[in-house]
């Protein structure tokens, strides 16, 4: 199971619109997952680590010892510079990779999966609350080059031909997303390029608060059969982003009108997905293989 933007500050309360982390924890557990997967902006406002304890911990805590969590930019945001995540590490523990890192790789039903960190992009934009800092994912870099991308690169390169890969993290490369300047996220791009480049199925991410599908493509955009197959389930139940931008050519399926989660199926070289609202009903359902890195000059 996948989901990102999950549960609300303990002060606000549930209605029809938002704080819905219990009952998508409720459909969690009726689903019975083998493992679960948070996508970022688990616990608001700042991911501090009583309204962990107050918010996430009896609603989607009870899957704690199976969920391999991603950080967002609230986990981030309750430090001035934006580059710790104290609340975050301490909830998760180990669970979570290296704090310095936030990033880190496991293995389930023959799959191999990383869990990346895009942490707090918008402090580095213009647009949000360091300009003096270069466009990247902040405080682990995505760029070219990094710890993470190398990292990423030398452990995709070391996986066979055939090896069947998704890749987890908050904000998505592409995304009709809720408008603005801070869609998509191109500091992304040199993550995406690797999952490309050796062949990944499926990348994962929140961020936006709604539920999209978008067809397998190129790091530039371009669709491609064999390219990486994008999901957006930013649906955990923290509220919606109804007023997105336009829907991207590339997307296939863009609902704005619920709550729900990712329910991943994986078999040997290939998979299931189904999109579960949270009265249990599937709203959206798809399946792919496994493929192998494009060709290289």
């Amino acid at each position: 199971m996948a989901a990102g933007d999950i549960a609300c500050r303990p002060e606000l309360v549930e209605t029809a619109s938002a704080c819905r982390q219990a009952r998508t924890a409720d459909l969690v557990g009726s689903l019975v997952p083998d493992a679960v997967a948070v996508l970022g902006d688990n616990q608001y406002e700042h991911g501090e680590l009583a309204n962990f304890m107050a918010v996430f911990e009896p609603t989607w805590g009870r899957f704690r010892r199976i969920t391999h969590p991603a950080v967002g930019n609230h986990e981030y945001e309750g430090d001035p510079e934006r580059d710790e995540a104290p609340g975050y590490f301490s909830y998760f523990g180990a669970a979570a990779g290296d704090p310095a890192k936030g990033y880190y790789r496991w293995e389930l039903g023959g799959w191999t999966l990383f869990a990346l960190n895009s942490g707090a992009i918008n402090w580095t934009r213009a647009t949000g609350g360091n300009p003096s800092l270069p466009d990247d994912c902040w405080p682990v870099s995505c760029a070219a080059g990094s710890e993470q991308e190398r990292w990423l690169r030398t452990e995709l390169e070391a996986l066979p031909d055939d090896a069947c890969v998704i890749a987890y993290w908050h904000h998505p490369r592409f995304s009709s997303g809720f408008g603005g300047a801070n869609q998509p996220h191109p500091e992304t791009g040199p993550l995406f390029a690797d999952l490309y480049q050796h062949g990944v199925e499926l990348l994962v991410s929140g961020h936006s608060h709604n539920y999209e599908r978008l067809v397998p493509v190129m790091p530039e955009g371009i669709p491609d059969p064999e390219g990486v197959t994008q999901f957006v389930v930013g649906t955990g139940g923290r509220n919606l982003h109804t007023a997105t931008g336009p829907q991207l050519p590339i997307s296939e399926v863009l609902r704005t009108d619920v709550f729900g989660v990712l329910e991943l199926t994986l078999e040997a070289g290939a998979y299931t997905a189904r999109f579960v609202g949270e009265d249990g009903l599937t709203v959206d359902q798809s399946s792919g293989t496994c493929h192998p890195p494009p060709p290289r000059a």
